[in-house]
């Protein structure tokens, strides 16, 4: 499986980093000084170690020596009468290792940490606040027409109670639909069961991760095709200098992915794959026969770097920010750079504004090589150069990331260990222990009597005898006085000694228990009816307290894989406007967002561990149940969080319904508001009326007044003239 020493030639000298000419030559010498200090002692060791304990988890455990020769067979080299016997106690560790893996749920979350966050929150309710005191000072027609399409209230208070029951990071809300789609369309749930197998068997796990037709793609790396730099001193091997894979590629799979081979290329590929090469090949193991029809390909990862001019800039919101100038992306140029205001930071730039710096990059190269397939004695060189999606943390421009995502269950210097490599060998005692049993069970005869045939009374014979043994009745010989010597018995049945095996081989499981803490309590089969719950209880804490690195190194491991994807998959779908309205909705401003903004956001994501799914529902359905009977939630939350939610869920639910009850207050309040309003507008215009209909009939009393009065002047007047007529 792997190449046999010296099969690769390779440097002893590792090229210059330092070089400015990093073209295919230097990509292949790089490649190949990777692959000659990766593959030695550590990796032949793992190698064996690993393949001993797949089989062993096979149930093909007979396969030392020791075991065969020694065991099987005596002194002069004759077999004994034993068989391989085997009871595999490897296979339900292992499975009930991917078991909880499977109930485990490993919740994830993205979570922007750019210092920009809290000032785009405030931003954006400053521009509803401007739009609330726009709709204040204009006309009432236009006033209604942003209140409606703006979630802005009569006034800036209003308008901030709004913001805050409804306010939603699209940023992140973009991210995490991004990540969901990713793990969704990956099958991750299939892949976390996949590798969580590998790392019980071998104690290392490996995700990777790809671009093929604009999609991040990932799939699980079999260690044993897996090689890196064993002076890494950290668990997931973020500190090695190099890592790479190799695998054996159809011919289709390659002319499909690699674009840039040219027709001698291609011709030669196809050639090899057609032929029995693989009868005479350099690598080892006679199972190379099943990859007849398959290419070795090469791909190594190796951390380089570049010199790049980085300053001090404004970002969007005003703030000092270090980047890169002049960059790929072309988002600061020289025109932007600034002159820092702290003193440390002008310090560290040396009075300049332009710095130029070495930075961490990563660079690969995919090959094939030449010792096995090569065109005019030179590698196949399918891909080669800086990784363009190469994941870094902005304010960190030399940290880089691998595309393998790893972790380890134990390793300390280049040395990896699994949770059952100390469970072989006591998985070798109880096979030898059981094929013993085994032999001495198939070699075991009947009991029965002994009788001298001289002693036995010739009128009976041996018939009366054996009558008389079968009805139990006395038995009669002419011993002379001699009965002792004349009858005796055999027994040849199973002895407590094998019994003793059986023995030997329970008390074999219980040390391999107590060094795995894989016991029966953990595998739901403990002891009997009478077992005190509180052994039980101390069995499961053991078991759980001992396998608990176990799941840690899966939750730590996801959770680089879903880091890769907020902070590697924005740029990947950054393009992709088509994908991206599938992903985010059809909303065009969260395609401008994603296209533009995140390409400068930093996102971390966060792991929490849950029980199982169906202990959480079960918790969130009584959840549920008691906030409906409490009065706290209504009968449609409740429906939509009944058998379906973990409590977290639940919660969330009744977060949005506390927001809606709170929305519903404040509308219920303005309606009461406007209501009110409108009641004492229409008395005041009732009293005004009735106050223009008083001072009417005021009007009409003085002017019937004022009538009587002129008409009673006028009667006045008349007698008066009458009277003076009269006197005349």
């Amino acid at each position: 499986m792997f190449l046999a020493p010296g099969a690769i030639d390779t440097s002893a000298v590792r090229p210059s980093r330092l070089t400015s000419d990093k073209n295919k030559e230097y990509h292949t010498l790089f490649a190949r000084w990777c692959i000659g200090g990766a593959f030695g002692n550590f990796l032949n060791a793992f190698y064996m170690k690993t393949m001993v304990n797949w089989n062993f988890y096979r149930g093909n455990q007979w396969l030392y020596n020791e075991d065969l020769a020694a065991f099987l067979m005596d002194e002069s080299g004759d077999v004994r009468n034993r068989v391989k016997f085997v009871e595999n106690i490897i296979r339900p560790m292992v499975e009930q290792y991917v078991g909880n893996a499977i109930r485990t749920d490993f919740t994830f979350r993205a979570q922007s940490v750019n210092e920009t966050v809290l000032n785009r929150r405030e931003l954006q309710l400053q521009k509803l606040k401007t739009l609330t005191r726009l709709a204040q000072n204009t006309a009432p027609q236009f006033a209604e027409m942003l209140e409606s399409n703006f979630p802005i209230g009569k006034d800036a208070n209003e308008t901030e109670t709004m913001f805050n029951n409804y306010y939603v990071d699209d940023y992140e809300k973009a991210i995490n639909n991004l990540i969901r789609y990713i793990s969704n369309k990956n099958e991750f749930e299939k892949l976390k069961v996949e590798a969580t197998k590998h790392l019980a068997i071998s104690g290392l796990m490996v995700l990777k991760d790809y671009v093929q037709g604009g999609e991040m793609m990932w799939k699980v790396q079999d260690p044993l095709y897996f090689f890196f730099d064993r002076g890494a001193k950290r668990q997931d091997l973020k500190d090695a200098e190099y890592m790479g894979n190799y695998q054996y590629m159809l011919p289709t799979d390659i002319f499909e992915r690699f674009e840039t081979l040219t027709g001698q290329e291609r011709t030669a590929i196809e050639d090899y794959a057609k032929s029995q090469k693989y009868q005479n090949s350099q690598h080892t193991g006679s199972f190379m026969e099943s990859l007849r029809g398959r290419v070795p390909v090469y791909e190594v990862y190796w951390k380089d770097t570049e010199k790049q001019d980085y300053g001090y800039v404004y970002d969007q919101f005003g703030y000092e920010f270090f980047t890169q100038i002049n960059g790929p992306n072309g988002q600061y140029t020289s025109e932007d750079v600034i002159s820092p205001n702290d003193k440390e930071r002008s310090d560290t730039m040396g009075g300049k504004l332009i710095k130029t710096i070495y930075v961490d990059t990563l660079r690969y190269a995919i090959f094939i090589p030449k010792e096995e397939l090569g065109v005019n004695g030179e590698d196949i060189m399918l891909e080669y150069g800086m990784d363009p999606y190469g994941e870094t943390y902005l304010y960190d421009p030399s940290n880089i990331e691998f595309p393998y995502k790893c972790y380890c269950w134990s390793y300390h210097n280049g040395y990896i260990q699994s949770p059952i490599d100390d469970a072989i060998d006591p998985q070798r005692y109880i096979n030898r222990c059981l094929s013993v049993a085994e032999s001495q069970i198939n070699n075991s005869r009947g009991s029965g009597s002994i009788i001298d045939k001289d002693m036995v009374d010739p009128q009976g014979g041996e018939e009366e005898i054996l009558r008389n043994m079968n009805n139990s009745k006395p038995i009669f010989v002419q011993a002379k006085g001699n009965l002792n010597n004349s009858i005796s018995a055999y027994d040849s049945t199973i002895g407590t000694g094998t019994q003793m095996l059986f023995n030997i081989v329970g008390q074999m499981r219980e040390l391999v228990q107590n060094v795995t803490g894989i016991n029966e309590a953990m595998q739901g089969a403990a002891g009997g009816q009478r077992e005190l719950v509180g052994v039980v209880n101390s069995q499961l804490q053991r078991g759980t307290l001992i396998q608990e690195p176990f799941y840690y190194t899966i939750g730590e491991m996801l959770k680089q894989c879903y880091q890769s994807m907020a902070q590697k998959g924005k740029r990947i779908y950054a393009t992709n406007q088509r994908r991206l309205a599938i992903i985010t909705g059809d909303d065009k401003a969260e395609q401008l967002i994603i296209t533009k903004d995140f390409m400068m956001e930093d996102f971390r994501v966060f792991i929490k561990r849950t029980p199982p799914e169906v202990d959480m529902v079960a918790e969130g359905n009584m959840m549920a149940m008691n906030l409906l009977t409490q009065g706290i939630i209504d009968h449609e939350t409740f429906s939509k969080t009944y058998g379906i939610s973990s409590p977290d869920q639940v919660a969330a639910a009744l977060r949005e319904y506390g927001k809606m009850q709170v929305e519903v207050q404040r509308k219920e309040a303005q309606a009461q508001t406007e209501a009110e309003g409108k009641q004492i507008l229409a008395e005041e215009t009732q009293m005004q009326m009735q106050n223009e209909a008083a001072n009417a009939q005021i009007g009409l009393d003085m002017e019937n007044k004022e009538a009587d009065r002129q008409n009673k002047l006028q009667q006045i007047q008349l007698k008066e003239t009458m009277k003076n007529q009269g006197n005349k």
